[in-house]
């Protein structure tokens, strides 16, 4: 099924679809740095380009230095869980949330009573200055320049000068600020 979805006709077709499609400064980056890297698939602490190459994963992103790509101790616990619990509904209690809520608990430092999910790095950053500027009543964000903090509301507001200050209408008033300097 995997080959019915993604198929190209060429790894300069696929290089061309993906500047068409996903992100064309990034993909041409690459490819100007003599990089034209198209990852198949990942297995370990491999990645295998569409040609079949095996080459040593030393980017590393995200969990991948915990794990490895497709862990399958990972993968056969997810597929276990899948099997009765779904992402479910945030509105109502769930067994595994509360289970995991109370296990997080159990090892945090005292006076952390609470837990709140994200959905990502990018949300969890967001939850965290918001709720810092809620126990601090500060409103002042602080970063390191040109860090990634992610590409949700007040976490992009926060990394790179490449990315504006978040402004937008709200139903509450005419516009909101991200980026707050007082």
């Amino acid at each position: 099924m995997t080959e019915e979805l993604i198929s190209f006709a060429s790894k300069q077709d696929m290089l061309a679809k993906s500047k068409q499609f996903w992100n064309p400064d990034k993909t041409q980056f690459w490819i100007d740095s003599g990089v034209p890297l198209v990852i198949d698939r990942r297995e370990g602490y491999f990645i295998y380009d569409v040609e079949g190459k095996r080459l040593i994963d030393v980017h590393l992103n995200g969990g991948t230095y915990n794990l490895g790509h497709r862990n399958p101790e990972v993968a056969a616990a997810v597929t276990a869980a899948m099997q009765r619990f779904d992402i479910g509904n945030h509105h109502f209690p769930s067994l595994a949330r509360t289970a995991l809520a109370e296990a997080l608990i159990s090892t945090a430092p005292d006076g952390l009573t609470k837990v709140m999910y994200g959905s990502g790095g990018g949300e969890a950053i967001d939850i965290a200055l918001k709720s810092a500027r809620h126990a601090t009543k500060r409103r002042r964000i602080v970063s390191v320049a040109k860090a990634y903090h992610g590409h949700t509301g007040l976490a992009v507001a926060t990394g790179d000068e490449r990315f504006p200050p978040c402004s937008w209408p709200t139903g509450r008033t005419s516009s909101a600020t991200c980026r707050s300097t007082t």
